[in-house]
This record gives structure tokens, C-alpha cells and sequence, in this order.
């Protein structure tokens, strides 16, 4: 492939509406001569406020805010798209959830900036009495409105009731641009169809494409728009997510290929695992030529409050975005996992494993909790702990900091009250000598630690039955006590042979072993809690109140410092 014409002798097309350029590549395999533009001004429209929501509910830092605005005016961006126009929700959102006129208005933003708001497609067509009924509720003529342009966010089944909503937003006087969400993987003759309807309403300006997942790569890119071109020849957008960290790559790919509007939010900050960072895109922008961008206004913003909102809300490419892009499993799915702190590597991994032989292409609530759960199913073991711990104590022993701290006072306290201990999930740090059995509850974090049970030469209690072959082979040698567990919300049930537990937790199935073992109390020791507004801290919390909540509860007492609502007591207390 070579170039006919250097950048330095490009031609001018003046008739176009913006300044373009053509030169002419030659396929040295084929007589035939391809024209390739590009424009000198792309379009970058930052969409921090609007994408950046997902982590902080649309509630942003007025300071912040003000920041934010000044600095894309000064860095050569012309287009923010500022926040949502949703309909009213039934939980608390911030401003740029619903962006509506009035409080725009109060934001005194560089009259040079154009701003935008998206919209939900299915919202607006399920609202009241249909698209056009949503947007006469929720727009204001265009002169009435400090929103200069609209985008309509839709999926593909979603399409034709989309024709009535643009049509309104136009009347309007609005600029209206179509996403196509998840784009990435459809046919050629999908792509070129759906272009061709949206052109034949005449009433968008531009047509994007968005890489939802975050798996596309540059090919894809060029084939989308190949296939949009097919249908489409006027504006194409991309809004390009970075789970398999090739956002910024397929953005300059979509540019080089003609794409005029470029999706881009600061320091990437949007669902999931984010989106090209603007100050690396107007970098790269700038070095290739195309417009007249400033980096400089967005450091101190990049370096400083966007900084501390990374830091705190962790979004960012990484293994498990990457994993779920080439699953096709929705960002919000590894959002959700990741930034609540509320599930542990085992539990993430599981809730991974699972969702890539489901249906994940739409998040739901519903579809997390049975990726976590993954014992829904029929859950009888083949042993009943009945009379295990008949009339006797449970001492739970977990691997808190408080465990090592009084490991002392733990063993005489064994020696003095001759409970049952079991340990749960293996643990180093406590002398497998007073252990009676281990005790493990999660799926994944046995396959991972199968082989270590195998020196501690102690029964283990289990749900076997959920385990692959390959770690049943590996546990064989094992005494294995095979107590059924499925997981069910918010309550414990206590069978001969299984249990349901709220989470798929050592604690909660300990919990239920032990009343299903007949023990007359529980001890737990190394069971030390999490801060107060630490999400696992409000889960274990859920689960000790869920049990002692139940029908005839035995009594949890920790015997060495813990946060939990549980009784207290002391390890160090004399036997009385």
C-alpha cells in the first residue's frame, strides 16, 4: 500500500461544509484508487459528567463542576455533553441525572461551549404516552434551553421507536445524534439497515456507534464504519470504552477513517472500566494534526480533584474488564463487582465464570445476584451433621488480625471449653492440631485451595456436590463431609442434608452447619469486621442478623474483638 500524495501536497475539498482533505491510496493488488479525508477540526465532545455519573449518582462537586467547564473551554473543546434527561427515578440521583433547564442555567458555563444531554431511548418510549409525549414533557423549544444538542442512546430492537423521538427533538430545534449502543459484533447488513433508516428520517445530525462491551479492535472499528457508510453519509460519531484498554487506539482509527465526533471523558472516568481519557486523546490529536487542542487547562484537573475521584471510585482497565469485554458481558456487571468492596476475589471470579455462559449483554440486578449466588439450584449433600456437635460449643475460627494477636489466650480457651473448632477455609496461622474440621463455603476459592487441604489431614466440610470432577479427584483422600448449601436472599434454612444461607459465605454456612450439628452456642475468634461503611461489613452484619433472626437461634458470641452485631465476650474470661 503506498500514498500517492504526501501530507504536505493534500488537496482541498471546498465545496464541503467543513475543511476536508483527500489524498489518494493505491492498492498495489488492485487498479483501483481509494480517497481517504480527513478533517482538520475534529469534534471532541467530553462527556465526563454524563458517563463519570454511573459511580457517584449524577452528584458531583459544584468546585469541581466549575473547574471542569473552564478547563474544557480553554483546552479548544467546543462540546460537553453535560448529564442525563432522565425521567423522575425512585431513588435519589444528582443533578446531572436529570440536567434539566433551570439548573443548567445556574451553572455559568463558557458561552463557547456547546452543552448536550443524553437520553435513554427505552425510557422515553415506555414513558406516559410514548417518545414524542416524553420530550414535550422533558424539552423547552431549543431558544428556550441552554442544551444545544441531544443524544439519543438506544439499543438496536429499539430502533424504529426512535424515529418519533428524533423527529420531536428536531421540531424543537434541537441538534439530535443517535447511539447505537453495543454495536460491536453485528452483521454488515445490520449496521448498513439501521444506517439507512436513520438517514431516511432526516432529522439527525449524527450517527454514532458506541463500543458498549469495550472489546472492539481497530478492524472492527474500520468495519463499522464501513458497513455505516453503506447507509450513512453524514456524521459518525464513536464513544469507545476501554476494557480491553484499546479505546484511545480504535478512537484515532474511527478519525483516520472519517469519524468527525469523538466520545472521550477526563482521566476516562465512566461505567465500568471507563473511557478514552480526553487529555491523552486532544495529545494524540494534536500530534497527528487534526485541530487546535490545549492539553495544559486539564492537568491541574487531571492530577487533582479527578485524581481523588479515581482514587476512590477505582474505574480503570484491568484483567477482569478485559475478560468480561471478550465475554461480552456487561461493563456494569465488573462495575458493580469491583467498586462496591463488598465481594472477595473468589466471589468476583465465580460471578465472572458464570456470567460468560449466561446471557450478560444487559446488566440487571436480578442477573448479579445469581452470578454471586451460584448455589440455586437442588443443593442436598450426601452427610447430615446431625449430633456432630450435639449439645456441645462452635468455635468458628476466621483470620482476622485478632487471631495471631491472641493466639495464646484462643488455644487455652480450646483447652478449657473442648469445642468443636472448625476452621474456616484454610488458615496457617492457626496450628491445624486443635482444628476438628475445616470448613469452606465458596465454590471457586475451593477449586483454588483444593490442593492444600490435602497436608492438613482434617475432615472437610463442604458442598461437594457443586465441585467440578477435576477437584473432586484432587480432594478424594480427603474425609469429606458433604453438607448441601444453596444460596437464597436475605434468609437462612436449616435442612437435615443442605442449607440456604444469604451469601455464599464460610461465616453464613458455618452458621447453619452448626445449628444443623445440634451445637448449643457459636464462638467465633479472628472475626475482627471491616469499617463501618465498608459494604462487606454491611453484608456480614445482614448475615449475623439474619440468623439470629430465625426460628429457635443459638447464640453467636465473638470471643476476641470484633465489629460485627454479635454478642461479645473475651477469650481471656475465666471458666465459670
Amino acid at each position: 500500500m503506498s500514498l500517492e500524495n504526501s501530507s504536505a501536497d493534500r488537496l482541498t475539498c471546498p465545496s464541503s461544509p467543513n475543511p476536508m482533505h483527500y489524498w489518494a491510496e493505491i492498492d498495489e493488488n488492485a487498479p483501483t484508487i481509494r480517497l481517504r479525508w480527513f478533517m482538520d477540526q475534529i469534534e471532541v465532545l467530553d462527556c465526563t459528567l454524563r458517563d463519570g455519573g454511573y459511580y457517584n449518582d449524577w452528584d458531583f462537586d459544584p468546585d469541581l463542576v466549575s473547574s471542569y467547564l473552564r478547563a474544557m473551554a480553554e483546552s479548544g473543546i467546543r462540546r460537553v455533553e453535560i448529564g442525563f434527561r432522565m425521567a423522575p427515578q425512585p431513588h435519589f440521583m444528582g443533578p446531572y441525572a436529570y440536567s434539566t433547564d433551570k439548573f443548567l442555567k445556574s451553572l455559568a458555563a463558557d458561552r463557547a461551549l456547546k452543552l448536550g444531554v443524553m437520553i435513554n431511548a427505552s425510557e422515553y418510549i415506555r414513558y406516559f404516552g410514548g417518545g414524542a409525549k416524553a420530550v414535550s414533557l422533558f424539552f423547552a423549544d431549543r431558544k428556550d434551553s441552554v442544551v444545544d444538542f441531544v443524544r439519543i442512546a438506544t439499543h438496536f430492537d429499539d430502533i424504529d421507536a426512535c424515529r418519533e423521538i428524533a423527529g420531536s427533538l428536531k421540531q424543537l430545534g434541537y441538534d439530535v445524534c443517535v447511539n447505537l449502543m453495543q454495536s460491536a459484533g453485528r452483521s454488515q447488513e445490520q449496521l448498513a439497515s439501521c444506517a439507512r433508516k436513520i438517514s431516511s428520517w432526516n432529522a439527525v445530525k449524527v450517527l454514532y456507534f458506541a463500543d458498549s462491551f469495550g472489546g472492539m479492535v481497530p478492524k472492527e472499528v474500520e468495519s463499522t464504519i464501513a458497513a455505516l457508510r453503506l447507509g450513512w453519509d453524514g456524521v459518525i460519531g464513536i464513544h469507545a470504552h476501554d476494557n480491553a484498554g484499546k479505546a484511545l487506539a480504535n478512537s484515532i482509527r474511527a478519525v483516520e477513517l472519517g469519524t468527525q465526533w469523538v466520545d472521550a471523558t477526563v482521566l476516562g472516568m465512566g461505567r465500568g472500566a471507563g473511557n478514552v481519557a480526553t487529555e491523552n486523546l486532544l495529545i494524540e490529536l494534536s500530534r497527528l494534526g487534526h485541530g487546535n487542542f490545549s492539553v495544559n487547562p486539564l492537568l491541574p484537573l487531571v492530577i487533582g480533584k479527578m485524581a481523588a475521584l479515581k482514587d476512590r471510585y477505582r474505574w480503570g482497565s484491568n484483567a477482569l474488564y478485559f475478560l468480561s469485554a471478550t465475554y461480552n458481558i456487561h461493563p456494569t456487571y465488573m462495575q458493580e463487582l469491583l467498586s462496591s468492596g463488598q465481594y472477595d476475589t473468589y466471589q468476583i471470579l465465580s460471578a465472572l465464570e458464570f456470567l460468560q455462559t449466561a446471557d450478560a449483554k444487559s446488566f440487571s440486578k436480578a442477573g448479579l445476584q445469581q452470578a454471586l449466588a451460584q448455589y440455586s439450584g437442588e443443593s442436598r449433600g450426601a452427610f447430615q451433621p446431625k449430633g456432630f456437635a450435639q449439645d456441645k460449643d462452635v468455635l468458628l475460627v476466621g483470620s482476622g488480625p485478632s487471631l495471631e494477636r491472641h493466639l495464646e489466650g484462643i488455644t487455652q480457651f480450646i483447652e478449657a471449653h473442648r469445642p468443636c473448632v472448625l476452621c474456616m477455609n484454610v488458615n496457617p496461622a492457626f496450628p491445624a492440631k486443635w482444628v476438628d474440621a475445616y470448613l469452606a463455603a465458596h465454590k471457586l476459592r475451593l477449586i483454588s485451595e483444593a490442593h492444600r487441604y490435602l497436608s492438613l489431614e482434617k475432615p472437610l466440610i463442604c458442598p461437594f456436590g457443586e465441585l467440578p470432577e477435576s477437584v473432586r479427584e484432587t480432594v478424594s483422600g480427603l474425609k469429606i463431609l458433604d453438607y448441601g448449601m444453596r444460596v437464597t436472599a436475605n434468609r437462612f434454612e436449616i435442612a437435615d442434608d443442605h442449607c440456604s444461607v444469604p451469601a455464599p459465605l464460610a461465616i453464613a454456612y458455618g452458621f447453619a452447619f452448626a445449628k444443623a450439628a445440634g451445637a448449643r452456642k457459636i464462638f467465633l475468634a479472628g472475626c475482627d469486621g471491616y469499617p463501618s461503611n465498608d459494604a462487606r461489613q454491611i453484608e456480614m452484619n445482614h448475615i449475623c442478623t439474619a440468623f439470629q433472626n430465625m426460628q429457635n437461634p443459638i447464640p453467636v458470641v465473638s470471643i476476641t474483638p470484633t465489629t460485627y452485631q454479635v454478642a461479645r465476650g473475651s477469650v481471656y474470661a475465666p471458666v465459670v
